[in-house]
């Protein structure tokens, strides 16, 4: 049986979880790069459609997210994450991470390298991810230039 909720009530729901805290955003250049990537790797025309790899764009996202938040002088631009961080913080099953970290290694937007931690805040190695920016610059700004995002980039 229904309780017959008020729209006072849904609404008090709904404010308790609105907000950037509680959404996940992919940024549309993101989607676009790896988009691209995927019609090259296919040879397929820009207008052919590729299935959005949402979980790849996110994980991107939150690898460019994590690098600048770093000290670059101290790590050199470096970052470490366990799987079970990736799985924890980007909400992916493991099968996900695996997939992503390759795809995103493939292109060479991202480095690894596995490594003892250097704040022994894990037992053993841990990954570590850098940016390519060399690689992540260009793939972004082609991007952006191919949405109309920011026009002046066509110059």
């Amino acid at each position: 049986m229904s309780k017959g909720y008020s729209a006072e009530e849904v609404m008090s729901l709904l404010s308790a979880f609105n907000g950037r805290d509680n959404a996940i955003i992919i940024k549309l250049p993101y989607l676009m790069l790896l988009e691209d990537y995927d019609r090259e790797r296919k040879g397929l025309t820009e207008d052919e459609h590729v299935p959005v790899d949402y979980e790849a764009a996110y994980a991107l996202d939150q690898l460019v997210f994590w690098c600048f938040r770093r000290s670059n002088t101290v790590h050199k631009g470096w970052i470490y994450k366990t799987d079970e961080e990736l799985r924890r913080d980007l909400r992916l099953t493991q099968s996900q991470v695996t997939r992503v970290k390759k795809k995103l290694s493939e292109i060479g937007l991202m480095s690894m390298r596995a490594k003892v931690n250097p704040e022994n805040t894990h037992d053993g190695a841990v990954t570590h991810y850098r940016i390519d920016w060399d690689v992540f610059y260009p793939r972004l700004s082609n991007a952006i230039r191919r949405s109309g995002i920011a026009p002046e980039l066509d110059s």
